[in-house]
């Protein structure tokens, strides 16, 4: 084939690679059959898509070098030297991912999950270098496939080497440039899961559940040198304080279960409606029923709603940004040092909320004005058990484009009477999470409201002022549906953005946010000072309903709490976990407790709370290791 011209050498190249990755997927699927459910009609497509852009990610990481050499636009390209070397390089470098690829085929089994970063420190253990060994005798035709494959990549490589082009054309050049560009913003467009939006984020393992609704099948769609390669410097490293389980559930425990014989005042049965308003960057620091010496008036509509219904006064998010406010408040799940999203050990079994509440009978939801890829919100529903999802695709396939705001998704003013009218059609009893963006960076109002909303002395304050707006009208909408005097409403901030004053840049105040409780004509009134974290709202939710099974948590359900006082949530900012109690917060650095605040408490506890700290973050990072979330 020396007579191919440059282009088409590269197309057939990148084809190849396809047909070796899917093949591989399909041997993968083969082998490993009876450890995966079987795979419906319905399902089939989709399992197709996430194959194509899995493998479309993995084989562009892996490649963009090789990319730049086949297409860069310049005078040696069509070298016979250089063209030899570009044979060389793609035969290397992708006989290095297809090994990846090809072993997890028969790893897979010891694991039940595809080879990522976790897994390279077992590699070089002296044990597991034996076991490696003795993994090469068992499976010693592997090899001597995988050596006809790299022949067979080597024999490709070479068979396509381009024709030298003398003199060299401009159309050589033009044509190389236009093609490089066009295949860069393919690459890219793949990379950040097939959209060029800003709402999105590149591509990451645990998107995988937008396409594989069934756990077993994600391993299908996932291709290994996708998850190492994502996954480096996500290596869980933890530090082992106590030996035994006894040892340290005897501190914490996250397998929980209600007692149910505590006499409860706040308490809602199993028909009742369940709706979480998670709004965009409404940190407490900006509310006035929140923080009322500066006097801010913002957002009028959510303080009517705080007076009108419980508040905690003391709440505080779990993580640092917007994706890791879903797994603290469905599965009370929080993050740390890394996004617990971002962990290849999050795509696991999950019981959370969602999937406890339509195990009983509820139709569960997910309305966000991004697209479904935003920030990995609807893979995460589909691991976690939501049956219907009201996005932007959605809302621009019954209404238009014109409320796009350019860059995040469809307007709050715009989207929230849209999920509530899609929320007035699920079956009762459901549970809806509504999550708001238009109050996020740049902080731009539609036009037309600029003078409706003066905003103030933070660019945010006029967002919010919008948003606060556009809740007002929810509400007013929500109040005319026979649902409402049946729903229970739990609004939160996914967390804190922009604090004026230096006191809420502080810890703990750098990460309160409201939460309130509000039903129409209840007793949740008032204010609750104890402290509650996100991680509190779902074993609180399943206090409240009498729940008896057994469950996983790292919050508590605060209805229920022997000594409030004493209650901590946990968060981590600069190199410290925050265990912040009612009076207190300790700052635990993983060897000690080092500062406690306010100073006074130096020697109030720090001794007894240092167990506790130890139990929970050990705890914690050896459930994310061992993918172990269930009971």
């Amino acid at each position: 084939m020396s007579h191919i011209s440059h282009l088409t050498s590269f197309l057939l190249r990148l084809l190849l690679l396809y047909v070796l990755f899917f093949a591989a997927q399909i041997v993968f699927y083969f082998y490993n059959s009876a450890l995966i459910d079987s795979i419906s009609a319905n399902e089939l497509w989709n399992l197709i898509k996430g194959t194509f852009v899995f493998n479309s990610v993995s084989i562009f990481y892996v490649n963009l070098p090789f990319i730049l050499f086949s297409l860069i636009p310049v005078f040696f390209i069509a070298n016979k030297g250089y063209q030899k070397f570009v044979a060389i390089w793609f035969t290397a470098t992708n006989a290095l991912a297809l090994s990846l690829h090809v072993a997890d085929i028969f790893y897979y089994p010891f694991k039940l999950a595809r080879i990522s970063n976790e897994d390279l420190h077992y590699f070089g253990a002296e044990n597991n270098l034996k076991l490696l060994g003795a993994f090469f005798l068992d499976y010693w035709f592997v090899f001597i496939a995988f050596a006809l494959l790299v022949w067979g990549l080597w024999w490709f490589a070479r068979r396509t080497i381009p024709r030298s082009v003398r003199p060299l054309s401009w159309k050589l050049y033009v044509s190389n440039a236009i093609a490089l560009l066009l295949v860069s913003t393919f690459a890219v467009y793949m990379i950040r899961g097939g959209n060029f939006s800003a709402s999105t984020r590149p591509i990451h393992v645990s998107d995988v559940t937008i396409y594989a609704k069934n756990p077993s099948h994600s391993s299908l769609i996932l291709s290994n040198p996708f998850c190492l390669l994502r996954t480096l410097g996500t290596t869980v490293s933890y530090e082992t304080y106590f030996d035994t389980p006894e040892e340290l559930q005897r501190y914490f425990n996250p397998v929980q279960t209600i007692d149910n014989k505590t006499v409860r005042y706040y308490r809602i049965d199993e028909n009742t409606n369940i709706v979480f308003i998670i709004l965009e960057s409404f940190g407490a620091a900006h509310l006035r029923q929140l923080n009322a010496e500066h006097d801010y008036n913002y957002t009028p509509f959510l303080d009517s709603l705080m007076n009108a219904g419980l508040l905690f006064t003391n709440a505080f998010h779990n993580g640092k940004r917007s994706m890791d406010a879903l797994p603290s408040i469905w599965a009370s799940i929080p993050s740390f040092k890394e996004e617990f999203l971002s962990l290849p050990q999050s795509v696991a079994p999950l019981n959370p909320l969602p999937r406890i509440l339509a195990d009983k009978g509820y139709t569960t939801a997910f309305l966000h004005g991004a697209l479904h890829s935003s920030m990995g919100f609807v893979a995460f529903g589909n691991a976690s058990g939501v049956q219907q999802f009201f996005c932007r695709e959605e809302y621009e396939k019954e209404r238009g484009t014109q409320d796009f705001d350019g860059k995040w998704g469809i307007h709050d003013h715009a989207f929230l009477p849209f999920a509530q009218e899609k929320i007035s059609t699920l079956r009762e009893p459901f549970m809806a999470t509504v999550f708001t963006l238009s109050s996020h960076h740049p902080f731009n109002v539609p036009a037309g409201f600029e003078q409706k909303f003066k905003g103030g002395t933070l660019p945010i304050y006029r967002t919010l002022q919008y948003t606060d707006a556009a809740l007002r009208e929810f509400f007013a909408q929500a109040r005319t549906q026979p649902w409402f005097r049946n729903t229970l409403f739990i609004i939160t901030a996914d967390h804190c953005s922009g604090q004026e004053h230096a006191e809420w840049s502080q810890v703990p105040k750098n990460f309160a946010v409201p939460i309130l409780f509000y039903k129409e004509n209840s007793n949740f009134k008032g204010r609750n000072n104890n402290v509650m974290g996100h991680i509190d709202i779902m074993p609180t939710v399943l206090g409240m309903l009498h729940y008896k099974e057994p469950f996983f948590a790292f919050g508590s359900d605060v209805f229920a709490l022997k000594n409030p006082e004493n209650h901590v949530t946990v968060n981590y900012y600069g190199g410290y976990f925050n265990f912040i109690k009612r009076n207190n917060t300790f700052l635990f650095n993983e060897k000690e407790i080092s500062t406690v605040y306010p100073t006074q408490w130096q020697t109030d506890s720090a001794t007894l709370q240092l167990p506790f700290a130890k139990a929970f973050i050990q705890s914690y990072y050896q459930a994310v290791e061992q993918r172990k979330f269930v009971p």
